[in-house]
C-alpha cells in the first residue's frame, strides 16, 4: 500500500474511534438511563444492533457487481451512519432511538469487508504491524471520544444530546478522509450467488473448522459481553453504578489496555504460530470473565476490564485479519465476508439467550459457562497448532 493511503487510514481510523463508547457503553446506558428501555427493548437491543453482520455477504456483492470503488462506498456509508446517531439525538421515545442506533451500526458494519481488502494489500511480513497503527489510531480516538463522554455524562445525564451529535460528526470526518484511500473497485467474490458461505465453508475444511472454534470463543463472549452496562448500573446486580463510572469501566478502561497490548499483539500476528497466538487471547478472555462477572468488588472489576483491553488487542486484529493469512488475496473479501456472517450470527443470536439467563441465573452461572465454552474452543485448537506456519503463510 502507498505511503500516503496509509496515513490517509490513520487519520480515517481515529474519528471511526468514536463508535467505541458508543457500542461499549452509551448506547445501552442511554436505553437505561434516558429512554427507561422495557425488559424487552435491554432484551433485543444488542441483537437489533449488529444485524448489519447477517448482511455482509449480500452486500460485498452488491458493491462488486456495481463496481463500486473503496473510496466511494466508505464515504457513503461513514456519512449515513453518523447522520443516524445525530438523528438519534433528536428523538424522545426507545423503540425508535433503538432504531436510529441499530440503523447506524448496520451501515458501519457494511464497511468491514471493505476495509479488509485494504489491509491485504499490505506485504504479508508487516500486515500485523501496519494494520495494529490503524488500531492504534482507533484506540486512540476511542480513548478520546470515551473521556469526552465520560465528561459531558459527568456534568449532566442530560447532555447526552450534544455527546451524540458530537459523536455523529466525527463520523463525516472520516467519510472525508476515506475519499483519500484507494480507488481500487471492490473485488469480486470468487465465490458468487446466495451458496457462496456454504461453498467456501464446504470446500475448505481448515477454515470450516477454525470457524467452528472461532464460533464458541465468540459465543463464550457475545452472549453477555453487550450487558455489562446492566450488570453495573441496573441496582437488582448490587452494584448501581453511576453513568459516569459505567463509562470509566466499560470504555475507558479497556480502551487504555488494548491502546498499550496492540503494538505486542501486531507484532506477535506477524511472527508467531497463528493459532498458538489465538490460543493464548482465549486465556486473557477466561481470566478476563471471572475477575469481571463473578468478582463482586469495583478492583475487580477493574481487573476484569484491564484483561479484556489486552483480549481485545489481539482478538482486533486477529478478527480483521487471520483471512488474509489463510486466503488468497483475491479471495479475501469472500472469506472475509463468510467469518463476519458468522460472527453476525453469535452477535445476533448469542444475546437473545444471554440476557434471559443473565437475569434468571446470574452472572456468576453466565461465566463459568462460557469460560467452559473458551476451554472447548482451546482444545479444538491445539491440534491445529501444527498448520499455523503452514498454511498461514499468505
Amino acid at each position: 500500500m502507498k505511503e500516503n493511503y496509509y496515513k490517509w487510514d490513520i487519520a480515517k481510523s481515529f474519528f471511526i474511534g468514536a463508535a467505541f463508547p458508543i457500542r461499549a457503553t452509551i448506547a445501552m446506558l442511554l436505553l437505561i438511563k434516558v429512554f427507561e428501555g422495557s425488559e424487552q427493548h435491554k432484551h433485543f437491543f444488542p441483537s437489533i444492533i449488529d444485524f448489519g453482520m447477517l448482511l455482509i455477504i449480500p452486500a460485498i456483492m452488491a458493491f462488486s457487481k456495481f463496481s463500486y470503488k473503496i473510496n466511494r462506498i466508505l464515504p457513503i456509508l461513514f456519512t449515513l451512519s453518523g447522520s443516524l446517531i445525530i438523528i438519534a439525538s433528536f428523538i424522545g421515545e426507545a423503540s425508535t432511538y433503538i432504531i436510529s442506533i441499530s440503523l447506524s451500526f448496520i451501515c458501519l458494519q457494511l464497511t468491514i469487508p471493505v476495509s479488509t481488502q485494504i489491509y491485504s494489500g499490505y506485504d504479508k511480513s508487516t500486515r500485523g504491524r501496519y494494520f495494529s497503527y490503524s488500531t492504534i489510531a482507533s484506540i486512540l480516538g476511542g480513548l478520546f471520544f470515551g473521556f469526552l463522554s465520560h465528561q459531558i455524562i459527568s456534568t449532566d445525564l442530560n447532555h447526552y444530546k450534544i455527546l451524540l451529535r458530537i459523536l455523529g460528526s466525527s463520523y463525516f470526518i472520516a467519510a472525508v478522509l476515506s475519499t483519500k484511500l484507494p480507488s481500487d473497485k471492490i473485488e469480486k467474490p470468487s465465490h458468487t450467488g446466495i451458496w457462496m458461505g456454504i461453498k467456501i465453508l464446504k470446500n475448505d475444511k481448515l477454515f470450516s473448522y477454525i470457524s467452528a472454534a472461532w464460533f464458541l470463543i465468540g459465543f463464550a463472549n457475545l452472549w453477555i459481553m453487550p450487558f455489562r452496562t446492566n450488570l453495573l448500573v441496573e441496582a437488582e446486580f448490587g452494584f448501581a453504578y453511576s453513568p459516569a463510572t459505567v463509562v470509566f469501566l466499560t470504555a475507558i478502561i479497556p480502551s487504555l489496555a488494548q491502546l498499550i497490548s496492540t503494538p505486542i499483539w501486531g507484532h506477535l500476528f506477524d511472527n508467531v504460530n497463528f493459532i498458538t497466538l489465538r490460543i493464548w487471547m482465549v486465556v486473557f478472555f477466561i481470566f478476563y470473565i471471572a475477575a469481571f462477572f463473578i468478582g463482586q468488588s469495583y478492583w475487580l472489576h477493574i481487573l476484569g476490564m484491564i484483561l479484556f483491553g489486552i483480549a481485545i488487542g489481539g482478538g482486533h486484529i486477529a478478527w480483521n485479519l487471520w483471512v488474509t493469512k489463510i486466503a488468497k488475496k483475491n479471495d479475501v473479501p469472500s472469506y472475509m465476508s463468510v467469518h463476519s456472517s458468522l460472527t453476525g450470527l453469535r452477535m445476533v443470536g448469542a444475546p437473545l439467550l444471554g440476557y434471559s439467563l443473565l437475569i434468571t441465573k446470574g452472572p456468576t452461572f453466565c461465566a463459568i459457562v462460557s469460560m467452559l465454552l473458551l476451554a472447548l474452543s482451546i482444545i479444538m485448537l491445539i491440534p491445529m497448532i501444527k498448520f499455523g506456519k503452514t498454511r498461514f503463510n499468505n
